[in-house]
Formats: structure tokens, sequence, C-alpha cells
């Protein structure tokens, strides 16, 4: 099980590596209806300094730049003000076994997002549930604040995260968490996103059962930590993604104990049901904190997506 931690990584990094490789072009679009691809070495609010394979370095006015039409505003929930302009995603996935043996396995993932010129937000949360043979196995809830603060055209940017996570079958219930750092938007495209971060923060455990309170010992456990985190989105088709994400937060208290997360996923569009997708995926968890038991959390899942 150790070596997923380092498939998950490398598996994320390489998706870097070859988004990098093959997103090596931009392209401008004029008025007049030509497209000019190449790099672009400067851009303002008069003009774009494009370098062109052939016609070498051209300065393009925006003025004569044709203008992306913009999508219309999402509405809101159920037709209120409530998440007006937020992309929205449900997800949900169940099954289960009766005879030999007794299983049900379920799941549950909500994806919030939105970009404007100068934020970029996303909350996610998820519920897992798993119960075989009258044993609970897993019984977790995730959620997940993520916010950006952009200034283009500059690709660097600060954030701010937050997190909660309860969790009744872990050596803990409770786990808060807030971190604050620089991120750095490698490739921004709407084929291509790759984003990586990096910062600090405190992670707090809340009903530890590690620690005995008969002995005097506290059962909140504190951890100031260091983060690091990548994250690529690869929109290869029309209605066709690929992305990963991993998370590496290092307990600067008990180094060099550590919390990783990673995750990977395939979500493909259903053509006969507007917004309706299907999705793969697989997650994992590791915290060297925990005793052998509960270091690891490996999870396989199949969901049906409605985007709204």
């Amino acid at each position: 099980m150790r070596i997923s931690v380092a498939v998950f990584t490398a598996w994320t990094l390489l998706f870097a590596l070859f988004a990098g490789a093959t997103a090596f072009a931009d392209t401008v679009e004029l008025k007049s209806g030509e497209k000019l691809e190449g790099v672009i070495l400067e851009k303002d609010d008069y003009k774009i300094v494009l370098q062109h394979d052939v016609l070498g370095r051209i300065e393009i006015p925006t003025t004569e730049i044709k203008k992306p039409e913009k999508k219309p505003e999402k509405p809101g929930l159920f037709g209120t003000w409530f998440l007006r302009g937020w992309n929205k995603s449900l997800a949900a996935g169940a099954s289960g076994s009766s005879g030999k043996s007794n299983e049900v396995n379920a799941n549950v993932d909500l994806n919030l997002n939105r970009e404007t010129e100068r934020h970029r937000m996303q909350y996610v949360a998820r519920y897992n549930f798993v119960r075989a043979s009258h044993d609970t196995t897993e019984d977790a809830f995730d959620t997940r604040y993520t916010h950006d603060f952009l200034f283009p055209p500059s690709a660097w940017f600060p954030f701010l995260t937050a997190s909660y996570r309860l969790d009744t079958q872990q050596e803990y219930l409770h786990r808060l968490g807030a971190n604050a750092g620089v991120g750095y938007e490698f490739i921004k495209s709407d084929e291509w996103e790759v984003i990586g971060r990096a910062g600090g923060g405190i992670a707090q455990t809340l009903d530890d059962r590690r620690n005995d309170t008969t002995q005097g010992k506290d059962p909140v456990r504190t951890e100031p930590n260091a983060l690091a985190g990548l994250q690529a989105l690869w929109n290869y088709h029309e209605g066709q993604s690929l992305s990963a994400n991993t998370l590496y937060l290092l307990d600067l208290a008990d180094a060099p104990n550590y919390r990783s997360e990673s995750r990977a996923e395939w979500k493909l569009a259903v053509g006969f049901v507007e917004g309706m997708a299907f999705k793969l995926g697989t997650s994992f968890i590791y915290d060297s904190h925990e005793v052998d038991k509960f270091k690891r959390e490996l999870r396989y899942y199949a969901n049906l997506v409605y985007d709204f």
C-alpha cells in the first residue's frame, strides 16, 4: 500500500508534465476571423505580443482582437438568487449485495465552483458509507472550501482554504484544517489547467482516541503544517475530461509524519440527457500519524453526475 502514495503522486506529476508538453501554443483570434497560433510573450490592456513560428514576433492591438463570447450566467438554485453564477455538480453512486454476504456501499459528492476576473472559488463536500456483514467499515463526511485571489495577467495568486472531516471509523472523530499560501497557474486554457499551491497552516483533531484522558492527556491534537499541492484538468474532448490532484501536509511539530490526499477521475457526458454524466474515480488518503489499521484509505467509485 505504501507504493500507492508514490503511484498517485507520480501519476499527477506526469499528468502535469504531459500537459506542459502538449499545451505549448496559444491562439489569438482576430475580428477578421483569422487565427494566429504561437506563444504569448506579453499582454496588457492595449496589445498582445505573440511569438509566431513563421511570422516571428507580432504586436497585435487589442482593438483588432475578437472578444470571447460571454457565456450565459448559470441560474441560481431552484430559480432563486442563491448560487447564481456558480457551476453546480451533484454525483451519487450506490451498490449492494445480499446472500452469502450483505454489503451496502453509497457515496454522494457535491461540487460548486465559480471563477471571475479576480476570484476563483471552489466548495467540495463528500459523504461515503460502507457496511459489510453488519459491520460499518466506513462512515465519513469531508468538506473543503478554497478561495484563490487572482491578479491577471499574473499567474501568481494567494489562496485560503478551510476543511473539515467527520470520520466515525478513524482514531479521531473530527478534523479541522485551515491553510494559506501562494499558488501558480502553470497552464490555464479551455483545454488544460495545471495549478500548484504551497503554503502552511494548522490542523486540529478532536475527540482523539489515541490520547488517554484518564491519564490527564488532552483529547485534542494540534498540528502546524506545511502544504504542497498540485491539480490538473484535461478537457481532451467535448464532454470528456481527466482530472487529478494531490495534496501533501507535513506535520511541522512531528516531522517526518505527514498526511497526503490524492484523487484521479474520468468524466464522460451522457449525450441523451443534458447535464448528465458518468464518472469513474479513485482516491487515496495516507496519514502516518495513525496506527497501521487506520493509516491508509483507498477507494474506487463509479457515479452518475448531474451538472446544473
